[in-house]
């Protein structure tokens, strides 16, 4: 009954004490309008945010390459990201570069070869149409410009660095998962870096590259790779982070343990996002950032036994929005969630059900993506 009692009033004053329950996330697609070299050019866009008022800081993502680039979608290839990052507070923009899905435009091929290797002025272009897009972004009322971080996966990941050192862009922190360029043969086919590839020539200019825009990046860097990547391999990494401190960059370089057969796939595999998600909310918080409030979840976690504290840590970690957590009435048995979905009324929906059809017994939400629902005084009577 104590730890009953206790749970009662915990959530009584969540409730008094809470504005809003738990905003759900207002999505769109939609096309940017930019200027690019003196054209007008639309980007294919898929844009998230708290459905609330107000401006919010900016989280930019973008993608790697494609086989099939006119198949993209911003909304199918970064869209968890987005709405994660709305999660998160920010008014979060996944854009498809030149050529891509809707994009205008043609794909940039500027990367050269192994034998005539360009790739600053592939990912150079590439920045380009980053920069437009940011510019597009900051004339919009929900935008607060001071706060912009950038985040980009394989060549989206080198093409955030290149990025980073345009002063005008003003970014404020950057997020590279298996950043890189890979180098092209012949027949234009990307082929990745190994130890012994025989192409030396296109290394060295990609880590001069880094070197040159390490020297121009004042602000926090996180990149992240998992070791069994087949296209940049741990010496590959290493020699990036080097060119990078050496020439006064300031990343946060990590090397996570495989959890995939290709290790490339960690920004969209289920356990990679299972390890991206704590390295990203950490380092937005130690450079004083936006992030979930841990308060909260802190003090339901108290409430709640061993086994429910490590089913919490999942849903944390593991998830993806929109997102709900359900658990019994009674404060028995396992917690539930249901994620990926882009409505949180159906997240919260399916969470409750699933929950009430595994513990046959009523059950309430506990969680909104990261947010600590407040609970009804009805809740607790019908108990």
């Amino acid at each position: 009954m104590f730890p009953k009692l206790l749970l009662y009033v915990f959530f009584l004053l969540l409730f008094l004490n809470t504005e809003t329950q738990a905003a759900p996330l207002t999505f769109e697609s939609t096309r940017l309008s930019t200027h690019i070299e003196g054209a007008a050019v639309g980007l294919e866009a898929f844009i998230a945010k708290p459905a609330l008022e107000g401006r919010f800081p900016v989280a930019l993502i973008t993608h790697g390459s494609s086989d099939t680039p006119e198949k993209l979608s911003a909304q199918e290839e970064l869209g968890n990201w987005a709405l994660d990052f709305a999660a998160r507070g920010y008014l979060a923009v996944a854009v498809l570069r030149r050529g891509y899905g809707n994009s205008d435009g043609v794909v940039n091929q500027m990367g050269g070869s192994c034998e005539s290797p360009t790739p600053d002025v592939l990912l150079q272009h590439d920045a380009d149409d980053l920069e437009a897009a940011l510019k597009a972004i900051a004339s919009r009322p929900d935008a607060d410009m001071s706060k912009v971080i950038a985040i980009g996966q394989s060549r989206g990941g080198a093409d955030v660095l290149a990025l980073s050192a345009r002063p005008q862009a003003h970014l404020t922190a950057v997020i590279s998962v298996s950043g890189g360029v890979y180098h092209l043969d012949k027949g234009s086919e990307r082929l990745p870096f190994h130890v012994y590839d025989h192409c030396t020539s296109y290394r060295d200019k990609l880590i001069a590259a880094l070197g040159d825009y390490a020297s121009k990046a004042p602000m926090p860097q996180l990149w992240v790779y998992e070791e069994n990547d087949p296209w940049f391999q741990p010496d590959i990494v290493h020699s990036f982070q080097e060119a990078w401190t050496d020439h006064g960059g300031n990343a946060q370089v990590d090397l996570v343990s495989p959890r995939d057969i290709n290790g490339h796939q960690l920004f969209f595999s289920p356990q990679g996002r299972a390890v991206l998600h704590p390295l990203i909310d950490a380092f937005l918080r130690d450079h004083d950032l936006p992030s979930w409030d841990m308060a909260a979840t802190d003090a339901l976690r108290k409430q709640l036994t061993r086994q429910q504290q490590a089913e919490l840590d999942t849903y944390l970690v593991q998830g993806t929005a929109e997102r709900a957590l359900a658990m019994a009435k009674d404060g028995t048995g396992h917690l539930h969630y249901n994620e990926g979905r882009g409505i949180s009324d159906r997240a919260r929906g399916q969470a409750l059900k699933i929950c009430e059809d595994t513990e046959h017994k009523p059950c309430r939400l506990l969680m909104a993506n990261f947010d600590v629902l407040p609970q009804t005084v009805s809740d607790d009577k019908n108990e």
